[in-house]
């Protein structure tokens, strides 16, 4: 099926940045894909391409993409996606009509037994004349052809269909011609890349999960365990709180209803836990929608996290999960826990006096699952702290949804478990084969929204089609995020959540 027509256009996203939508046509109708984006990223991710107009949105205007995706890539892709198979182009220098085209002569030339249904061994003289020359003068066009066309360049041409993701984002890719997709930006062809892929699930006819199941080689399909992220900090809070993220992870839910239901009551009683220690104000939100009281103290986070909990009834069904996102307090070797007051290097902490605090979270709460504890270039903390607990540490920083540095962090066995975010790389494809790569290597997956997110669903399907058991989609209090959430569970005929990959994920 063809594509008709791309238009991408400026959005803002959930903390009232601008991002890329990118509305695609196919005789099946509009498909439309919106792009996430990150308050805290990885140096290493793919580039987020931003105007850098300080008039304009403070300079996060995305003009540029989607002047990328209007005026370089919808034109080209257009041309190249249709239900049409494989054909090489005429070349200029061939005689007109004739290069590539010899074989719809009677058949292929020297096959002329089958030309008009005439049999060359019984047909008359006149009829084996006729029959000789025509295969001579064949002969001959197909030298003359071949060899003005073995003087010229040549020139294939390979049409796609919608159901053909990876051929798509390649051919994007190509276009781009850079390693970090600098030139159109990871926001332009991730758009574009993300509504293929709609289109091609319908063009087959099955939902979008089913579609993403069959790109990734998985015949079956499972809910995830949802991670909420109910206590904000770091770089997505005002507050003093260093570590970025406190989330509860229901894994003792029998299903994904329940989970979800575990996940709200547990956050409605956080707030008032909160609103009783601290006041009401306390009970502001972070950009993803989390409680941020103005806490200094890590522990202090978990301990409101451990009351809510019991309160809720639930100290035997949820475990904890922690994305310190450490890149954003790394000072020179050195890591400070209080970086949102004025610096004092005497306060800075070393790699090993950190991951001595992530131990005494482990002993003392049931906390399971770590993201970013070091800093994504701090290798060696990597790899010593992952060998020395059973716990689930997760790269988000350190992988960046690349095979590149998944493969490096697999050789350095520096953590067990990728954070999966499709804008960090760039294109479906590359996130399918991030994905397989992390699981080959025996690694746990979550996927996870950003900071910045819209109402596009799409992580709904990615987590149920890529079968990694694990997704963070925050509270439940804002709407562009409750939207992923309510849709998650309409993704599968399946009730049952999976628990074993977001317990004790095996130790590399």
């Amino acid at each position: 099926m063809s594509i008709t027509k791309i238009h991408a256009r400026e959005i803002l996203d959930s903390r009232g940045n601008p991002t890329v939508e990118v509305d695609l046509w196919t005789a099946k109708g509009l498909f439309r894909a919106a792009v996430p984006s990150g308050a805290s990223t990885g140096i290493h991710e793919a580039l987020e391409l931003r105007d850098g107009d300080k008039g304009r949105y403070l300079g996060k205007g995305t003009t540029k993409a989607v002047g990328h995706v209007n005026n370089d890539i919808a034109p080209k892709l257009i041309e190249k996606v249709s239900s049409a198979p494989a054909v090489v182009s005429q070349v200029s220098s061939a005689p007109a009509g004739l290069s590539g085209q010899l074989s719809s002569c009677c058949g292929l030339s020297g096959q002329l037994s089958s030309c008009s249904g005439l049999s060359v061994s019984s047909a008359p003289a006149v009829a084996l004349r006729s029959a000789q020359l025509l295969q001579w003068s064949l002969s001959q066009l197909s030298s003359a052809v071949v060899s003005q066309v073995s003087s010229a360049p040549a020139v294939i041409s390979q049409k796609f269909s919608v159901v053909e993701q990876e051929k798509i984002d390649q051919f994007m890719l190509d276009l781009d011609g850079t390693e970090n997709k600098s030139k159109f930006g990871a926001n332009a062809i991730l758009g574009v890349s993300l509504a293929v892929c709609k289109a091609g699930a319908a063009e087959k006819g099955v939902p979008l999960y089913r579609h993403i199941a069959d790109l990734a080689g998985h015949k079956d399909v499972i809910l995830p365990v949802p991670a909420f992220n109910v206590i904000n900090g770091g770089s997505h809070a005002g507050n003093k709180l260093a570590m970025q993220e406190f989330m509860i992870l229901p894994v003792g839910a029998a299903n994904f209803h329940e989970a979800m239901r575990i996940g709200a009551e547990v956050y409605h009683n956080l707030k008032n836990v909160i609103k009783a220690k601290y006041g009401k104000d306390a009970t502001n939100v972070g950009d993803e929608g989390g409680f941020a009281p103005n806490i200094l103290e890590n522990n202090e986070a978990l301990e409101l996290l451990k009351s809510a909990i019991a309160k809720a009834g639930y100290p035997d069904k949820i475990i904890i999960g922690m994305d310190v996102a450490a890149s954003e307090f790394y000072r020179s070797g050195k890591y400070d826990l209080d970086f949102k007051s004025p610096d004092d290097p005497s306060r800075h902490i070393s790699g090993e006096k950190l991951g001595d605090l992530y131990r005494s979270f482990i002993k003392n709460y049931p906390v399971q699952s770590i993201e970013d504890p070091f800093d994504q270039d701090d290798w060696q903390n990597w790899a010593a702290f992952t060998a020395s607990t059973e716990i689930q540490i997760v790269g988000d920083d350190l992988t960046v949804t690349n095979p590149k540095r998944i493969q490096q962090a697999v050789d350095k066995k520096a953590c067990n478990c990728l954070l999966l975010k499709v804008n960090q790389i760039g294109s479906v494809t590359e996130s399918i084969k991030a994905c397989k790569l992390a699981q080959s290597s025996g690694w746990g997956v979550m996927v996870s929204h950003r900071s910045g997110e819209t109402e596009d669903t799409f992580i709904s399907d990615l987590v149920v089609g890529l079968c990694t058991g694990q997704v963070c989609i925050t509270d439940r209090c804002t709407t562009d995020r409750c939207t992923t959430d309510r849709c998650t569970t309409d993704r599968c005929t399946t009730d049952r959540c999976t628990t074993d990959r977001c317990t004790r994920q095996k130790r590399m």
